[in-house]
């Protein structure tokens, strides 16, 4: 995996992506690690990290118990100062920063903006991926809506879930919150290849940038008792890439593709060489 840079190098602040469901249930962590495990493959180093807010899961969902460094602890911990661990929780490109419950009667411990910007330095990732489930109105949420460049927010097939007071009124909030330098995409989760699939698409308050396929039941069920995310099994991490790579490609600056980097380094001369190279 790419090293990250050393404490001493200058600090570009990354591209912020707040991943969550435009209601309950709507798929945003699958879409957040399924951005995640697609970055991975391109090479391209990033962060997930979950808020400090209730319910926390990440730590489960990754199996921490066998995956986790030794004694690891969340950056929310007490006495952590909303820094990451030491021993990086790394798996190749990506490093997990999930968050822990707080303690029975201990108060949750709060990130305003400049606690996020913190964290960020901290991590020193060019893309830095929050899940934040449907809980857009903790105030963790919040404060993080002031630093992000980028807001995913998911959707489902279950179109009636579109009509609900709670959905239209998210929706404005999130049109609300664009403006320069700040960007909105729709990723449709669970999308199913049915002949109600087009005007499901169009009843979507902009046009989905990626479909992200839906998994069947038992391989995610059966992800779960192998110790892994569904995202690892081969054929569902192909469906994705063909899903989201088209989307990565527009999306993604030149400066954090490491493909792209190489190109750009190449002089004229190199790449017309490489271009005889390959047609010969």
């Amino acid at each position: 995996a790419e090293a990250p840079p050393q404490p001493g190098a200058a600090w570009t602040p990354p591209l912020v992506v707040v991943v969550g469901a435009l209601y309950p249930g709507a798929g945003a962590t699958f879409a957040a690690l399924a951005l995640a495990r697609q970055l991975h493959d391109l090479g391209v180093p990033h962060a997930v990290i979950e808020p400090p807010a209730p319910q926390a899961e990440l730590s489960a969902l990754l199996f921490a118990d066998k995956n986790a460094p030794p004694a690891y602890r969340c950056y929310n911990a007490a006495g952590q100062g909303g820094r990451p661990d030491e021993r990086p929780w790394a798996d190749g490109h990506t490093l997990w920063l999930p968050a822990e419950e707080p303690a029975s009667g201990a108060g949750e411990a709060q990130l305003d903006a400049g606690g996020w910007l913190k964290l960020f330095h901290a991590v020193r990732r060019p893309v830095c991926i929050v899940d934040v489930g449907a809980q857009w109105e903790h105030p963790a949420v919040r404060e993080l809506l002031e630093t992000a460049t980028d807001v995913v927010y998911a959707v489902d097939p279950f179109a009636h879930k579109l009509e609900l007071p709670a959905t239209r009124r998210r929706l404005r909030q999130l049109e609300a919150w664009l403006a320069p330098g700040r960007r909105l995409h729709c990723f449709a989760v669970k999308a199913l290849q049915t002949p109600q699939t087009e005007a499901w698409l169009r009843l979507l308050p902009q046009r989905p940038a990626c479909l992200l396929p839906a998994v069947d039941l038992a391989a995610l069920a059966d992800a779960g008792w192998q110790g892994r995310l569904p995202h690892d099994m081969p054929a569902v991490r192909d469906a994705l890439r063909e899903a989201m790579l088209p989307w990565l490609r527009r999306w993604l600056p030149d400066e954090v593709s490491p493909a792209r980097r190489e190109r750009n380094r190449l002089g004229p001369a190199t790449k017309l060489l490489r271009l005889f190279q390959s047609n010969k």
